[in-house]
């Protein structure tokens, strides 16, 4: 297990874009052991992964950066992944075929000192529908690299809806109105369904990391990036 660490999912919205600073302000002060960040447009280009890691004082060569497949965002951007283990990270796989992952996926096992190994899987499941975001499912977990037996952290931006959160009754006719329609309509909760059904568990309370107050008019008071966990007690991480 891991004990008192602390872990952070952050999808940076289009890189960033005039916020880096601030986002690097905020991870620097928050110190996580492990993160996953989604959507790191051309971070790569200006290293700013780089910039990162040496104010979380996180060695390069435990940083795993994955290409995501371009042509696959809005204004065609390329939603790279990027992830950073203050634990030293002992394999590492990265998903970006495109006829299997819309965007891209990262598994990677950790080494916890005088403890046990811990599997991470970072991801940016797709956008376009549910039936999409289940197909990637099934290819991450038939992988080889994929181990059912360990401790899993898998977190990111899984672009679904939980059967748990609290909807409100009118959900189905606002996502109706706002033409949004990559939660089937009536809206169906498959995707976190499936991953309750494997063992893993929601470690977060509600929360929406979608706001109504977004840029995009589309964006309603909906939670789509989550923490999962399987065989940890939750307990052991904040």
């Amino acid at each position: 297990m891991i004990p008192n660490t602390s872990i952070i999912t952050y999808n940076i919205y289009q890189g960033g874009r005039d916020k880096v600073g601030e986002i690097h302000d905020f991870l620097t002060n928050q110190q996580p052991d492990i993160l996953a960040i989604q959507e790191a447009c051309n971070w790569d280009q200006e290293k700013q992964q780089y910039t990162l890691a040496s104010k979380l004082n996180i060695p390069e060569h435990n940083i795993v950066y994955a290409h995501a497949n371009p042509g696959r965002s809005s204004a065609n951007r390329i939603y790279d992944l990027i992830l950073f283990s203050r634990f030293p990270i002992i394999s590492q796989s990265i998903l970006n075929d495109p006829n299997k992952i819309w965007h891209a996926a990262i598994i990677s096992t950790i080494d916890v000192p005088n403890l046990e190994k811990v599997q991470i899987i970072n991801c940016h499941l797709s956008s376009k529908s549910v039936e999409w975001r289940l197909k990637e499912l099934d290819f991450i977990f038939n992988l080889e690299s994929y181990h059912d037996d360990i401790p899993t952290i898998l977190m990111g931006d899984l672009n679904s809806l939980s059967p748990n959160d609290p909807y409100q009754s009118s959900i189905t006719q606002e996502l109706k109105d706002q033409n949004i329609t990559k939660f089937d309509n009536p809206p169906t909760f498959n995707v976190l369904k499936k991953l309750f059904q494997m063992g893993f568990e929601n470690h977060c309370l509600f929360e929406p990391t979608v706001l109504s107050s977004a840029e995009d008019k589309d964006h309603l008071d909906l939670r789509l990036d989550y923490i999962l966990t399987k065989h940890i007690n939750h307990k052991q991480i904040h």
